[in-house]
Order: C-alpha cells, then structure tokens, then sequence
C-alpha cells in the first residue's frame, strides 16, 4: 500500500468524510485566493481596462474546459473502483492512460482555442478598448492548457487513491509561485520586461507547470505512474468517456450561462465589466 493510500472501509466514517473533504474545501479557498490575487495584480498594475480585459477571458476559458473536467473525474472513479478491487496494476495502466487522454486533449483544446479565441470574444460582445488585452492573455492562458490538464489529472488520481491532501500542497505550491511571479511579470524587473495582462497569465502558467511536474514526479516516485504505462487503451479511453461525459456536459451548460451573462453584461462597455 502507497503512502497515498487511504483505507476508508474500516473506523469512524465521519471522522474519514471529514479528513477527505477539509483539505478540498481548503483547496476550493485557496482557488479562490489565487484568482482574487490575479485580479488585485492586474488592477493595482493595468488598470480597470486589464481588470476587465480577465474577466472577459474567464467565461471563454470555462467553456473550452468544460469537458475535460468530467474527465478527470472519471479518472478519480476508475482509481477509486480498481483500487477498491485490490487491482493495482489497473490503477497504473488507469493513471497512464488518463495523463496521456488528458495530454492530447489538452494540446487539441489548445489548438483549436487559439483558432477560436479572437472570434469567441467577439461573439460574446467584448468591448474594442479591452479587447486586445483580453486576446492577450487568453492566447498565453491556452498555450498553458496542456500543463493545465496534467495536473488536474494527477490530482484526480490521488483523489482516487482517497489521498485529498497531496494535491491540495501542490496546489499550494502555485498559489505561493503566482504570487511571487504577478507582479514580476505585469510591471516587469530588471531584464523583465513588462507584459501586462500577458505577464498575469504567464505566472498562471508557470506556477502550472511547476506544480505538475512536482505532481508527476510524485507519483512516478511512488510508482504509481510509470513510462511503460503511458499509452491509450481503446477500452479504459471509452470507459473514461462514457463516465465522464455526463459531468462534462453538466460543466459545459454552467459554462455557457455564464458565457450568456457576460455576453449581456460586456455590451454595457468596459467600465460595467
């Protein structure tokens, strides 16, 4: 048994619920802690344009995720039910499986954001004076995506594994890294030069990245995710499809509302927004 695993069927249930899920509604704060942050950078150092020109991106990011992120809770139910089945070998072939799904998919969803971006915001009524800003760092946030993807995966495995607290320390590991890195990258530092709402989106990516090469380096460590094991089974893939689409889906319809409200919201210009 892996450090990262957790045996829920014996002791106080209450007591396993409530060791399961402080450490995600922890991490649901500390999300939120990190985009309020982005935002003060941007504010303090762009301006309301910038301000605005973030909110506008967030909604278009949402409905291009959406999908994924039924994905990768179907990871965390596979992990769950193999493990459950005592069947370790099929956790590993379930977690090389999702890394790689969510790695092709991230560089697909990328791919055809950047193609889309531009008329996206269109679409959704983004006001001309914010609307280079906000094609800015909504092309630097995708280029990020495929990193985006990985680590979500590896958080889901470790959920799988009943293990809450580990992603929540990589996730913490970001937090402080995007902090440290908005500032720098907005307003630039020495050969810095400054990127503005790019820079903003950049430290997002970065503190990204290196949260999921910790996360992946993690698991590789403990053997639960090995080079061997990368490659797409045509069953688990379908199984991960049929479970996680439902979700996805559900994610996708919150999406466009939100998407429709900022649509309503950005023709009042960019002041409102």
């Amino acid at each position: 048994m892996h450090r990262t695993d957790h045996d829920f069927t014996t002791g106080s249930i209450p007591r396993h619920l409530i060791a399961f899920s402080w450490p995600l509604f922890a991490g649901n704060l500390l999300q939120a802690f990190y985009n309020v942050v982005d935002s003060i950078w941007v504010g303090h150092f762009v301006g309301a344009n910038g301000l605005g020109a973030v909110s506008v991106s967030f909604p278009v990011i949402f409905a291009l995720i959406a999908l994924v992120v039924g994905l990768t809770m179907a990871t965390t139910t596979l992990v769950a039910q193999f493990k459950g089945a005592g069947r370790h070998d099929m956790v590993r072939k379930v977690n090389g499986n999702s890394v790689l799904l969510l790695v092709y998919l991230g560089t697909l969803t990328t791919v055809v954001g950047l193609s889309v971006s531009g008329p996206l915001l269109r679409l959704i009524n983004t006001p001309a004076d914010i609307f280079p800003m906000a094609h800015q760092y909504l092309t630097v946030f995708l280029l990020g995506l495929p990193l985006m993807f990985i680590y979500n995966a590896v958080s889901a495995i470790l959920r799988g594994l009943g293990d809450s607290r580990t992603p929540l320390r990589f996730l913490f590991y970001a937090t402080v890294i995007n902090v440290i890195l908005d500032p720098v990258l907005i307003i630039g530092i020495g050969p810095i030069p400054a990127l503005g709402v790019g820079g903003a989106a950049l430290a997002t990516v970065i503190a990204q990245g290196v949260a999921t090469v910790i996360g992946v380096r993690y698991l590789v460590r403990i053997g639960l995710l090995k080079v061997d094991s990368w490659r797409i089974d045509r069953e688990l893939t379908r199984t991960t499809f049929r479970i996680g689409i439902p979700a996805g889906v559900q994610q996708s319809l919150v999406s466009l509302s939100i998407v429709a409200v900022s649509s309503l919201i950005n023709r009042y210009g960019a002041d409102v927004v």
